[in-house]
């Protein structure tokens, strides 16, 4: 007959306690290495969707503008200095827009700038707004 002592009751008490800290500590793991890993994936996407929405929306600028100057090199137009100033930068501006995501280089920046010139330069031509949901470029707030 085996007599079960306090020492034996107590160290089977902390073994359990013990394993049991080490499950929840790998589950624990597991769970922050499971969580990343969804984040990541969900993160890429947004970021791609918001990639091609903006390259849509600045594609969508370039081939205004290019029609406004071939308009303007045929005389059909006349715009001021100040229009032609505009229409200038905001071509370079979106010809040095980048096609590749560099860290070093704010996007958003570029492309906040590039939309705001934009309006800027249909509202001293006197362009009506289009109807937004035509062309929806993103399902994101700009």
């Amino acid at each position: 007959m085996s007599v079960c002592t306090n020492l034996d009751y107590d160290s089977i008490i902390d073994d359990i306690l013990l394993s049991e800290k080490r499950i929840a500590k790998k589950n624990y793991t597991e769970g922050i290495e499971k969580s990343f890993e969804n984040s990541y994936q969900q993160g890429f996407q947004i970021g791609y969707q918001k990639g091609h929405d903006i390259g849509l929306e600045i594609g969508f600028y370039s081939g205004i503008l290019i029609a406004i100057d071939k308009l303007y090199q045929s005389q059909i137009i006349i715009f001021s200095a100040k229009e032609l100033h505009v229409l200038q930068k905001l071509s370079g501006l979106i010809k040095a827009f980048p096609e590749i995501n560099d860290k070093n280089i704010n996007i958003i920046t570029q492309y906040n700038e590039i939309k705001g010139l934009y309006k800027k330069f249909c509202f001293n031509l006197k362009i009506k707004d289009i109807d937004k949901s035509i062309f929806n470029f993103s399902q994101w707030n700009n």
